[in-house]
């Protein structure tokens, strides 16, 4: 199930205490309590008691009951210290320990429109959806149009490549956009893993720097919806880097139609993953289980499916969510 109306409008008007704590009914992390109670309006006076849920989760990651703070509209204030809404949170936080800043960052919570800057930089770590199809599709466009009209000299393998060739092949074409599309998902597995949580590896003030602005801010506010996908400005130098390193390998329209189904399943990715926060996926349909499972990486076990736009690699890998 993926949540939402189709889940919680059959019980209106009910005390739904049971239920949200029922595994058979719809599983739900302490996360998601937690982050409930800053919306409680009374306690009812029928002598109820609410189920005891464990706050301990299995992946080792604390999720005490008094860790989630209270939120005014100029604060988070936790029990050690104070986030101040005011201004940009990165600077306050490189301040904590590593341990101490995992605790923070894993423990979700929903503050609209949290500053991670102060001053113009805070507008460039801002980016809508649609932006990221606006600028990659023409560029992959462009790719493959300059990969097949190049001027370079024909190699034996790009014969079946070149439009003026006698051998030109479509599906040779789709071939080298596929090997890039398949280069990125092994991409999206490893650096969500081990660069996105390397988490207790994250070297010191510097490291949660960096770390927040990649990936941790994410963890934090998950429902903000201008926090999911990439900025393009920040992508454009990852992806220059990874062009040079196609063309390490491979001749010119290759590497240039490598590159063009590499950033193609970029965006897919990107795409996905803020569907999978905000989108309705029909339950039980491809979608509706990764939603499932992506909510589970937030909210339950942060160091396990790090798959996003699929499950390969954590089948591979052994890191799948159950």
């Amino acid at each position: 199930m993926t949540g939402g109306g189709d889940v919680i409008l059959p019980y209106a008007n009910q005390n739904i205490s049971s239920v949200f704590h029922d595994p058979d009914s719809h599983s739900h992390s302490s996360n998601a309590a937690k982050m409930l109670a800053k919306h409680q309006i009374g306690v009812l006076s029928t002598g109820e008691t609410t189920p005891d849920r464990d706050t301990k989760e299995s992946d080792g990651v604390s999720t005490s009951d008094n860790e989630y703070p209270r939120i005014s509209e100029s604060k988070i204030q936790y029990q050690d210290f104070s986030l101040d809404l005011r201004k940009g949170v990165v600077w306050q936080l490189v301040h904590l320990t590593v341990p101490r800043y995992l605790e923070v960052v894993h423990n979700p919570v929903y503050v609209p429109n949290l500053r991670l800057f102060d001053g113009f930089m805070e507008a460039f770590s801002r980016t809508k959806w649609w932006v990221i199809p606006l600028v990659w599709v023409p560029t992959i466009i462009g790719f493959v149009i300059y990969g097949l009209q190049g001027n370079a000299p024909i190699t034996a393998i790009e014969r079946y490549l070149r439009p003026s060739s006698p051998q030109f092949s479509v599906l040779a074409v789709l071939l080298c956009l596929l090997v890039g599309l398949f280069f990125w998902t092994k991409l999206e597995y490893v650096k969500h893993r081990y660069l996105f949580h390397m988490d207790e590896k994250i070297p010191g003030s510097l490291g949660i720097f960096i770390h927040f602005i990649l990936h941790g801010i994410h963890h934090f506010v998950p429902l903000d919806r201008d926090r999911l996908v990439f900025p393009p400005a920040a992508a454009i130098p990852f992806a220059t880097l990874y062009h040079y390193f196609f063309s390490l390998f491979f001749p010119f329209t290759i590497k240039w139609l490598v590159t063009a189904g590499f950033l193609a399943g970029y965006i897919l990715y990107d795409l996905i993953h803020y569907y999978l926060h905000h989108g309705v996926p029909t339950p039980d349909s491809y979608f509706g289980d990764l939603k499932t499972y992506h909510l589970k990486h937030h909210y339950k076990n942060p160091r396990r499916g790090f798959g996003v736009s699929n499950k390969l690699w954590d089948y591979v890998y052994g890191t799948v969510l159950e």
